[in-house]
């Protein structure tokens, strides 16, 4: 990622509460020079389950500055509901997804069952510009 110039571009690295996730970007961050910021956050997140992410991931995309640049890592329970549509059992429009088109399977590969089927290895590289989000690539991390 650095020889490619990926790392100099990143201004947020974000990870699920779960170590596997943070671990995943751990490197990116260190090579970006930024912090790694977890969602949700705070004392025993560890047992929460994978979706608790989603709102939280959500809201810190839709917060970031114009031009900013996000490399994350989540779980495939939880990554079309922050790209796509969002999370459906909240009432009100605080966890909108980012509207964006998973139907390309060379970018969001599925399973049978039409569902995520993303590796360990699998970042997810997403631009903010004129206000909304844009899917730029996913980056498969050779560990």
């Amino acid at each position: 990622m650095k020889e490619n110039g990926i790392v100099d571009e990143v201004t947020h690295v974000f990870a699920t509460h779960k170590q596997r996730t943070y671990l995943t970007v751990l490197p990116v961050a260190e090579m970006a020079n930024v912090e790694v910021q977890r969602f949700p956050s705070g004392d025993e997140v560890e047992k929460l389950e994978e979706e608790a992410s989603i709102c939280p991931t959500i809201q810190a995309i839709k917060s970031t500055s114009l031009g900013s640049t996000i490399i994350m890592s989540t779980h495939r329970s939880a990554i079309y509901g922050i790209l796509s549509d969002g999370y459906n059992d909240v009432e009100d429009d605080s966890c909108t997804g980012l509207g964006l088109d998973t139907s390309n399977s060379a970018n969001f590969p599925k399973d049978d069952e039409g569902k995520l089927n993303s590796g360990y290895s699998d970042l997810w590289k997403i631009t903010i510009d004129a206000n909304k989000a844009s899917f730029e690539e996913r980056l498969i991390l050779r560990l």
